[in-house]
């Protein structure tokens, strides 16, 4: 069994509040769950309105075909162009 996880900081320079940055935070977690069916959470920077970091989860056999997926997730969650990401880090952990 190999866990591949992902955690992406994000900038928002349009959002002007947490009701914004929420509702965009909304679009991409629903959107990057439904399609790469990956878990996804705010994991930091809650009470900042143009900072955002998000943990993705997903777990398989193959750790290239999960290692495709996280950079192919991250390339969808760019083409969105909602947020711009300031940092990046991916991790496969087997057991």
């Amino acid at each position: 069994m190999i866990i591949a996880a992902a955690r992406l900081d994000l900038f928002l320079p349009e959002t002007h509040s947490l009701k914004e940055k929420r509702q965009i935070l909304r679009r991409i977690m629903g959107r990057t769950s439904e399609k790469f069916g990956v878990h996804v959470a705010e994991v930091d920077f809650q009470d900042l309105w143009q900072r955002a970091a998000l943990g993705f989860a997903v777990v398989g056999s193959n750790g290239g075909v999960l290692s495709l997926l996280l950079d192919q997730m991250i390339e969808s969650i760019e083409a969105l162009d909602l947020a711009r990401i300031t940092e990046r880090r991916t991790e496969l952990i087997e057991f």
